[in-house]
């Protein structure tokens, strides 16, 4: 199933990437393995917030992972056109891009903790994650 805008994903049920590069007609090509880090990136942030407002866009020199569809909100930055791949992350503050070199897609989740702390702060909306403490129940 491919998505009607190949440049934006939202909140669509996909259980595979496609196995091919999707063309959108204006020169941005969506890789098979954009698709991959988007899935990777989405699965770890729905442990924090709703997958839903987690979404691709694809340009000419890297792909999105955005927050609600927002370019003020940027998750991460995939640069995988050229032979080394590079992830960009945010700095939580500063909003200040740091490219870290990648050779395979599996290294995405050595930043679970960052993705996660971008979502949270992003997601003004839910409401903050407690340690769970354990409660004794007596049944009489």
């Amino acid at each position: 199933m491919e998505p009607e805008n190949p440049k934006q994903m939202t909140g669509q049920l996909i259980e595979t990437p496609p196995k091919t590069e999707t063309n959108s007609g204006d020169g941005i090509i969506t890789t098979e393995k954009e698709y991959e880090g988007y899935y990777i990136v989405k699965a770890i942030l729905s442990e924090t917030v709703n997958p839903s407002r987690v979404v691709m866009r694809d340009a000419k020199s890297y792909c999105a992972i955005l927050f609600d569809d927002n370019n003020q909100k940027p998750i991460c930055h995939f640069y995988f056109d050229s032979k080394q791949k590079y992830i960009g992350v945010f700095d939580n503050k500063t909003r200040s891009e740091n490219k870290i070199p990648i050779s395979e897609l599996s290294e995405l989740f050595k930043d679970t903790e960052h993705f996660k702390k971008i979502g949270a702060m992003y997601d003004t909306t839910a409401p903050k994650i407690k340690a769970e403490t354990k409660t004794e129940v007596n049944s009489d």
